[in-house]
């Protein structure tokens, strides 16, 4: 019976509080601040002779074809 009560408790609960939660100023587009992007990256065949002379680079961070960045979205008023 308990169990009952609590999950009812909780149903109303969250069925109650999006109706307290007002956004005054929606954004037409994406909201000011720091936001991630991804790239996604088409395989590219890389051959030995390009591994050679590139030397030590590294692509490590790029083997799963996404690139992660950050950008921050900033509006004139």
């Amino acid at each position: 019976m308990t169990k009952f009560l609590y999950s009812s408790f909780i149903v109303l609960c969250a069925c109650s509080l999006p109706s307290c939660i007002t956004i005054e100023n929606p954004y037409p587009s994406l909201a000011p601040g720091r936001w991630q992007g991804v790239l996604k990256l088409d395989p590219v065949p890389v051959t030995a002779d390009v591994v050679e002379s590139e030397g030590r680079a590294r692509f490590e961070e790029v083997t799963e074809g996404q690139l992660p960045f950050l950008f921050d979205v900033v509006y004139d008023t």
